[in-house]
């Protein structure tokens, strides 16, 4: 009896221990209330918009571009482990593997989507006239330019398909049917989080919601965009992409504090569900190009979000982020940036000049655009063709006023 007692007694303490807080314990439960649940929604909105990508313009080469962007770029340690995300995304994986582009498919577009940023970047610094500018003024009115496939394709796909066979990008038939099966199957998937995380059903896309998406996406040039996209937000407001794309057509028509606070919101519905976030970089370029007085204390923050979500081999991306970090006195981590290009072979004749001229302490406004220009009209007669004045398919993001360099 008296060890039964005894038993008793010491359960009750250590129950009245753990309610306490004496003895360190993380339950399950805990663990689930710290989860944001919209990051499941977001991964899953998110894939949708990829598949019906796919389904609508029938591309290997969009399929290709999401593939690598979205569905594979998933930071899957940021999602719950839910039963039906996983086996809706290992479905997808299949589907996907089965229609992507080979290693020398994929090499043929990127090397011709290259040529035409290396023409559309040659324009710019052709065209960069640094009255009263420095070198931040350079950085931001022709290396901003510069754009990931992920968004330049859209925008010059009739001219980048030419000279590339047929079979590279059409997709097969029976295979936009597999797709479209996916996608009906995640937009289910998403009403069935919803109800697992008891989220309100405004979160949810749905079918129509896309078809409006579509039709504001693809018209963001068009002179009512801005007012298409104001009609959409009650319905995306936690889609950070529609913030992306409101934010680019509000700056495009030159209203520049609807952008910032488009750019705003789309920071407080962004989640790190992806390992390398295209949109997130295009948005901290644009908002670095909205500082009116750019200070070190400002672009830091702005340029450590650039940099934890652009890939390495990204070199357009390299050479925004290693020039405007060495303006602002991050010499070393500048260099770092603009070497990848050299290190992984991506872009080597403009990454090559800039890196030399930070090397030997040369880099300052007055040298370096007329290096470039001198290596530009060197190359004019080059693969990628003569220098073409700047087309509006590179102008994401472009500014062209100078900057005072910072006190």
């Amino acid at each position: 009896m008296k060890s039964l007692r005894w038993f008793k007694v010491t359960a009750a303490a250590l129950l009245a221990a753990l309610a306490m807080g004496s003895v360190p314990c993380r339950s399950d439960a805990a663990t689930e209330e710290a989860y944001d649940p919209i990051n499941s929604l977001l991964f899953l909105n998110m894939a949708v918009v990829s598949v019906r990508k796919v389904v609508t313009t029938k591309d290997r080469i969009v399929l290709d571009q999401e593939y690598k962007n979205i569905i594979n770029n998933n930071a899957l340690g940021e999602v719950a482990d839910d039963y039906e995300i996983k086996a809706l995304y290992s479905e997808l994986m299949d589907v996907i593997t089965k229609c992507k582009l080979d290693g020398e498919e994929k090499q043929r577009f990127q090397a011709k989507y290259d040529r035409q940023q290396k023409k559309a970047l040659r324009s710019a610094i052709m065209g960069f006239r640094p009255y009263g500018g420095d070198l931040l003024s350079f950085a931001l009115s022709a290396l901003s330019q510069g754009v990931s496939a992920y968004f330049g394709y859209q925008d010059s796909k009739a001219e980048m398909r030419e000279g590339l066979d047929e079979s590279l990008w059409t997709l097969e038939k029976e295979k936009i049917e597999n797709f479209n099966d996916l996608q009906k199957r995640l937009l289910n998937t998403s009403w069935s989080i919803l109800r697992q995380y008891d989220l309100p059903d405004k979160y949810r896309i749905t079918q129509k919601n896309l078809e409006l998406l579509d039709d504001a996406m693809n018209r963001y040039k068009e002179s009512d965009a801005v007012e298409k996209f104001a009609a959409l937000e009650d319905i995306f407001f936690a889609y950070p992409p529609f913030w992306f794309y409101y934010g680019e057509a509000a700056y495009k028509r030159g209203d520049k504090d609807l952008a910032r606070r488009c750019f705003g919101e789309f920071d407080t519905a962004w989640r790190r569900v992806l390992r390398y976030d295209p949109f997130k970089v295009q948005v901290v370029k644009y908002q670095i190009l909205l500082e009116e007085r750019p200070t070190r204390e400002k672009i830091r923050p702005l340029l450590k979000a650039l940099k934890e979500n652009s890939y390495p081999t990204e070199w357009q991306d390299n050479l925004f982020y290693g020039v405007v970090s060495y303006y602002f006195g991050d010499k070393k981590d500048g260099m770092k940036a603009v070497k990848n290009n050299l290190l992984f072979h991506t872009e080597s004749d403009i990454s090559q000049r800039i890196y030399d001229s930070m090397a030997q302490d040369k880099m300052d406004e007055a040298a370096l655009p007329g290096e470039l220009e001198k290596w530009s009209s060197e190359n004019r007669s080059d693969r990628s063709g003569p220098a073409a004045p700047p087309s509006q398919n590179y102008d994401r993001p472009r500014e062209t006023r100078n900057y005072d360099r910072p006190q």
